[in-house]
């Protein structure tokens, strides 16, 4: 019978989880301006990038913050804390899927273009990807924990 999982190693997975994604990112992106070396300032109104890269961007960064707020306002007081973590994880997870599915997509449309601003799009989101590392303050201000749920989590 495998050993049940402990709120620790939740919280730690969904650290784990974070830091692969900015990894994943960071190291493609290098790839990708590794291979593209090139840097297209002009804004060129003939490429569909130049109006679809932005928005997706836009789009991924609100979807991020509304899906995230309606997952975590679900959460209850009454829950168990494994209940409410493996709650956050799964927010947290939709929360970072918003924003690397537009950095990756800006980082393609570099690789495909050249477009500076693409690379600048994609380097932004990663860059907000990072900021949103999961810590023991964020979760307590996202949500509804008691006194001994704190207490148990900062041990």
């Amino acid at each position: 019978m495998p050993a049940p999982i402990s709120t620790a190693s939740i919280f730690k997975s969904l650290k784990i989880i974070h830091m692969a994604l900015v990894i994943g990112l960071v190291v493609f992106g290098i790839f990708v301006y590794q291979d593209k070396g090139e840097f297209i300032a002009e804004f060129d109104q003939s490429n569909p990038f130049t109006f679809i890269v932005p928005i997706v961007a836009i789009i991924g960064y609100f979807a991020s913050l509304y899906v995230f707020r309606l997952r975590t306002s679900k959460i209850e007081r009454s829950q168990n804390l494994k209940e409410k973590l493996t709650a956050y994880q799964s927010a947290s997870i939709t929360k970072y899927a918003c924003i690397e599915a537009p950095a990756l997509f800006g980082f393609i449309s570099y690789f495909l273009s050249g477009g500076a601003l693409f690379l600048v799009i994609a380097l932004c989101m990663t860059a907000y990807l990072m900021v949103q590392r999961p810590t023991i303050p964020k979760l307590k201000e996202q949500i509804p924990l008691t006194p001994e749920e704190i207490r148990e989590l900062e041990n």
